[in-house]
């Protein structure tokens, strides 16, 4: 089948599932929308922590689908767990996350 026709269809069924969700949800309360939109901030510093399998899947999926800068940057997830990994994820990361990586290794 041409290929243009297959994402024809993908598309479609994914704003059909849009539309579903739409009808089937709720608005989002004061308290909600304040988290969201004004108490939060990104985060950009590690724990010393060990995350499992199913808490990484979790956190992907919700995060797969997420809008990037004009729809233009595909979303790119890295999940390091060796020490060697991290030892070469500090050579590409931005200098003050580096530091704040290095504390932990």
């Amino acid at each position: 089948m041409n290929a243009a026709l297959d994402k024809d269809k993908i598309d479609l069924a994914a704003q059909e599932s849009v539309r579903e969700a739409r009808k089937n949800s709720k608005p989002l309360d004061a308290s909600a929308l304040d988290i969201l939109f004004n108490a939060n901030r990104s985060f950009n510093g590690w724990k010393n922590e060990h995350i499992g399998d199913e808490k990484l899947k979790e956190i992907y999926d919700l995060m797969k689908q997420c809008p990037t800068a004009n729809n233009c940057c595909s979303l790119r997830i890295k999940f390091v767990r060796s020490e060697k990994g991290k030892k070469t994820l500090l050579h590409w990361l931005w200098s003050v996350i580096a530091v704040k990586l290095c504390k932990l290794l």
